[in-house]
């Protein structure tokens, strides 16, 4: 789920669509047909075109506006479950097949392909200085220059995948595992900082409020606020019935 700068919500769904939601109203105001398996991941470009990449091995560009697919972009060999535009407005993918690609979205091109990985990419990022950061089922998180593609370094220290990561106000690197817990590493060094313990399951999402504490949810059903300062857990929020997808946090704090 994203929104759009005019406001719009976008939902991707294994029932192989993407829909337009007025969040004032709740009214669906489209629904986008051409993915032929589930849609996983969404982001809005910032041209105004919107990506989606599915399980179908595909990235697909929208107008938003019109509804209409652009264009097709094709090259992986496995599901597409993660998307990011980076600052030089490149497209970053990474897929099943362990690999990264970068694209050129004016002339739809994959431009380079990173390889190093052993097993999915779950997550990428995009440092403030320009690196690009990828998170694996094979338990590593490797940092890469995105001009050459070179891997500049590999961060090892999390028993089972990483499935999100963030970068921290303070410029430390956040990663949360399968394995229950959550790394602070130095992504100069590559040094692992600190492990917050707590969660009783894997944790599958990561952010930075504003007041810069560390939410984290998890398959453990819970939520917990983290002062990153003190590496303390503050609070634990309860309520949910099943695993945590994803958190955000509103404009409004």
């Amino acid at each position: 789920l994203i929104e759009l700068s005019d406001g719009r919500l976008v939902s991707g769904s294994r029932d192989k669509t993407i829909k337009l939601w007025d969040p004032t109203s709740g009214t669906c105001l489209a629904t986008l047909i051409g993915h032929t398996k589930g849609v996983i991941s969404l982001v809005e470009l910032s041209d105004g075109r919107l990506a989606s990449a599915s399980d179908d091995k595909t990235i697909k560009l929208w107008d938003p506006t019109s509804g209409v697919c652009l264009d097709t972009l094709t090259g992986h060999s496995g599901s597409v479950t993660t998307l990011i535009e980076l600052s030089d407005r490149r497209l970053a993918s990474g897929s099943r097949d362990k690999t990264i690609k970068l694209w050129n979205t004016t002339g739809d091109t994959c431009l380079v392909t990173l390889t190093g990985h052993t097993s999915m990419i779950h997550r990428l990022i995009e440092l403030s200085d320009g690196r690009l950061v990828s998170g694996s089922r094979d338990k590593t998180i490797k940092l890469w220059d995105p001009t050459s593609g070179t891997c500049l370094a590999t961060l090892i220290g999390h028993t089972k995948g990483v499935i999100s990561l963030v970068e921290l106000s303070d410029g430390r690197l956040a990663s949360a595992s399968d394995d229950k817990t959550i790394k602070l590493w130095d992504p100069t060094s590559g040094v692992c900082l600190d492990t917050l313990t707590g969660h009783s399951g894997s944790v599958t999402t990561l952010i930075e409020l504003s007041d810069r504490r560390l939410a984290s949810g998890s398959r453990d059903k819970t939520i917990k606020l983290w002062n990153t300062t003190g590496d303390t857990c503050l609070v634990t929020l309860t309520g949910h019935t099943s695993m945590i997808h994803r958190l955000i946090e509103l404009s409004d704090g």
